[in-house]
C-alpha cells in the first residue's frame, strides 16, 4: 500500500506538468506570434523553443560547439551592442508590407558628419553622428529628405563625390526592371535622374550592390545584378553565362558617360561587394548550401549556374546537380564556400583602429543566421585564415563603419533598428 502511495505521489507532479504543457500549447497559441517573438528575443538559447514551436533549440548548437561565444563576449574582445529604433516617415509606416523577409529593410551610407539612410520603399533620411551617442533614448528620429524617387524596392545606396546613387527594381505590368538613379546631394530635396535602366524585363531581381571603383584609370561604379528564382537553374530568359544578358554579372559603369561593360559573370546573387584599389571581394548567395566569398577579377567567370558547392533546394537525394569543382571547368574557385549556407549579406573591411585584437579583419553579415563573422584573409586574398561567428540575433541587411566614433553600424531589418556595436574594452 505504501509503495502505491509513493508511486502516486511521484506521478502527480509529472501529470500536473504534462497538463500545464498541454494547456499552454492549447490556450496560449492564440498569441503564438507574440509569444514566439518574446521568447526568441529574450531567451534565444532555451530549449523551450523546440518544445513549443517545434524548432531546433539554439542550446543544441551551443552544446555542439562548446566554444561558441555570445555578446558581449567574443573570442578576444568584449563588444557592446546598442539598438535604436528608427522612426520612419509616414509613407513608409502606411505602405510598407509587414511580412516577407525584409519587413523594415533599409540601407546605410555616410557623408561627412552625417549618416544617410534609405528605406526599401525609397524614403531617404539623414541624421548627425552625435545621435548615435545619446544614451537617454532608444529611438532615432532622422530628418526626411523630399525626393521624386518612387521604386518598387530599393536594393542599395552609394554616396560618392557629392552625389547619391540608389539602385532599385521597378515593377511595371508584372515585369521587373533594374534601375539606378542619381541626384546631387541636397539635404532639403533630391531630384533624381535615371543613371541606368535595364531594357530587359526580369522575373525576380535581387543583388543591386553599388561600390565606387577605378578601372583602367576610369572613374566608375561596380554594380551587381541578378534575376534568380530558386531552383530555376536554366533561366532561359537571362542566363548568367550569356554575355548578351546583364543579369548574373558584375557591371562596371563609366561614371561620366554612363556606358557599362561586363566586369565578371557567372554570379547567382551577390549581396555584398567591397572594392579598394585592385582588390574586389563579393559575398554571394548560393543555392541550398554554398554561399560564397569571391575574389573578383576582370573578365573572369564564377561558374553559376553550372558549378556550386551547394545543391538545388528541391534535391532530397544524394545525386549532385552542380559541378563540385570550378577550376577544372574554366571557372574561378571561391575563396571560401559556406556549407551549409549562412544567408550571407554584406562585407566590410574593419579599420585597425577598432581594436588591436581585430587587426586586418573583415566583417561579413548574415540574414537568416542572425550573426556576423569576423574573418581574416591571407596576404593575397586567396584563402581564409580564420572565421569567427559572433551571434547577434538579428537579420542584418547592411553595415558601415563610423570612423569618428569607432562604431560598427548595422541595419537590423526585422524591426527597423540601427545596431551600434562598440568596443567595450577601448580606453579613450
Amino acid at each position: 500500500m505504501k509503495k502505491k502511495i509513493l508511486i502516486l505521489s511521484l506521478l502527480t507532479p509529472i501529470a500536473l506538468l504534462l497538463l500545464i504543457i498541454f494547456t499552454v500549447k492549447q490556450n496560449i497559441f492564440s498569441t503564438r506570434d507574440n509569444l514566439r517573438t518574446f521568447i526568441t528575443d529574450k531567451y534565444p538559447n532555451i530549449s523551450l523553443r523546440k518544445l513549443m514551436f517545434k524548432k531546433e533549440s539554439l542550446t543544441l548548437n551551443l552544446i555542439n560547439d562548446y566554444n561558441v561565444k555570445f555578446l558581449p563576449e567574443t573570442q578576444f574582445l568584449d563588444l557592446n551592442l546598442d539598438k535604436k529604433k528608427i522612426v520612419f516617415n509616414k509613407n513608409f509606416i502606411d505602405n510598407h508590407q509587414n511580412t516577407g523577409w525584409y519587413k523594415k529593410s533599409f540601407y546605410l551610407d555616410m557623408y561627412e558628419d552625417l549618416i544617410i539612410l534609405v528605406d526599401y520603399l525609397g524614403g531617404i533620411y539623414f541624421l548627425d553622428k552625435s545621435e548615435l551617442l545619446k544614451k537617454e533614448t532608444n529611438k532615432i528620429i532622422p530628418k526626411n529628405i523630399v525626393s521624386n524617387l518612387n521604386p518598387t524596392k530599393v536594393l542599395d545606396i552609394k554616396v560618392y563625390k557629392k552625389k547619391i546613387y540608389i539602385s532599385y527594381k521597378e515593377e511595371i505590368d508584372d515585369c521587373q526592371y533594374l534601375k539606378i538613379s542619381v541626384a546631387d546631394l541636397n539635404f532639403k530635396s533630391l531630384n533624381f535622374d535615371i543613371f541606368y535602366s535595364s531594357k530587359a524585363c526580369a522575373n525576380f531581381i535581387q543583388a543591386g550592390r553599388i561600390v565606387s571603383y577605378q578601372h583602367n584609370g576610369i572613374d566608375g561604379l561596380l554594380f551587381s545584378t541578378s534575376d534568380q528564382i530558386p531552383d530555376d537553374t536554366d533561366n532561359e530568359l537571362h542566363p548568367p553565362q550569356d554575355n548578351t544578358s546583364i543579369f548574373g554579372k558584375i557591371l562596371f559603369f563609366n561614371i561620366q558617360t554612363k556606358d557599362h561593360i561586363i566586369f565578371s559573370k557567372g554570379h547567382r546573387n551577390i549581396q555584398g561587394l567591397y572594392a579598394e584599389e585592385d582588390l574586389i571581394l563579393s559575398t554571394e548567395h548560393g543555392p541550398k548550401g554554398g554561399d560564397e566569398i569571391n575574389k573578383i577579377k576582370f573578365k573572369k567567370n564564377y561558374g553559376w549556374p553550372l558549378a556550386s558547392y551547394g545543391e538545388k533546394y528541391s534535391s532530397y537525394n544524394s545525386e549532385t546537380y552542380y559541378k563540385k569543382n570550378h577550376y577544372s571547368y574554366g571557372f574561378e574557385e571561391p575563396i571560401f564556400a559556406y556549407v551549409p549556407s549562412i544567408a550571407i549579406s554584406e562585407i566590410m573591411r574593419l579599420p585597425n583602429e577598432f581594436s588591436e585584437s581585430f587587426k586586418n579583419n573583415f566583417i561579413i553579415t548574415t540574414l537568416a543566421h542572425r550573426h556576423i563573422r569576423r574573418v581574416k584573409f591571407d596576404q593575397n586574398f586567396d584563402k581564409l585564415l580564420f572565421d569567427e561567428k559572433i551571434f547577434i540575433n538579428e537579420r542584418i541587411r547592411d553595415i558601415i563603419y563610423d570612423k569618428d566614433n569607432d562604431l560598427i553600424l548595422l541595419a537590423f531589418e526585422e524591426k527597423g533598428e540601427l545596431g551600434i556595436l562598440s568596443n567595450n574594452q577601448r580606453i579613450d
